[in-house]
C-alpha cells in the first residue's frame, strides 16, 4: 500500500537500504539517494500514513534519514544527511571530508513547504517546522520553528495519549 508517483528516482544502492511504511505517498518529481558506496551505510526509512509532497530532494549519503509516522511534509522540501567539514580555513573544502551524521524526523509532524534541514537535526515528536525554514540545529518535541536558522517560537499544547 504505497504509492509511489511519476518522474520519482530512487537511487539507493547502500547496505542501509530503503523502507516505505504502509499508505505512504511519494509525490511525483521525488528525489532520494544513498550514497553509492555499497559499504556506507546510507539508508532511507519512512514509516506508514506519511506523505512527501511534490519535488522533495533527500540524500540520505552516509548518515541515513528517519521519517516516522504520521509525517507529513511539503513540497520541495530537501533533507541532507551529510555535510562538508569547514575547520581549517587553510585546506580546500573538498581536502577536508564530509560529515554524516544523519537526519531523524519523529511521528506526527509537518515539514512545511521548500524547508530545508541539515546532517544531524532530530526533529522531536509533534513538531512543526514552518515553510521556507534553514533546521541547522535540533527541535524539541511539541516546538513549532521557522525562520533562517529555524528557532523555536513557541511549544504546542495539549497531549495525545
Amino acid at each position: 500500500d504505497v504509492t509511489i508517483l511519476n518522474n520519482a528516482v530512487l537511487y539507493c544502492r547502500s547496505k542501509g537500504g530503503v523502507r516505505i511504511g504502509n499508505n505512504t505517498v511519494l509525490q511525483q518529481g521525488f528525489w532520494l539517494r544513498c550514497d553509492e558506496n555499497l559499504d556506507q551505510l546510507g539508508f532511507f526509512h519512512i514509516g506508514g500514513h506519511s506523505l512527501i509532497q511534490a519535488y522533495g530532494v533527500m540524500n540520505a549519503s552516509g548518515g541515513g534519514i528517519v521519517i516516522g509516522d504520521h509525517v507529513l511534509i511539503g513540497q520541495r522540501v530537501s533533507i541532507h544527511a551529510g555535510g562538508h567539514r569547514l575547520d581549517d580555513p587553510a585546506r580546500r573544502i573538498d581536502e577536508q571530508g564530509t560529515t554524516h551524521l544523519g537526519v531523524v524526523i519523529e511521528d506526527d509532524c509537518w515539514i512545511g513547504g521548500g524547508v530545508t534541514i541539515l546532517d544531524g537535526v532530530y526533529i522531536g515528536h509533534g513538531s512543526i517546522i514552518g515553510a521556507g525554514a534553514v533546521v541547522t540545529k535540533s527541535i524539541p518535541p511539541m516546538s513549532v520553528a521557522f525562520g533562517v536558522p529555524a528557532r523555536v517560537v513557541k511549544q504546542r499544547s495539549g497531549s495525545r495519549m
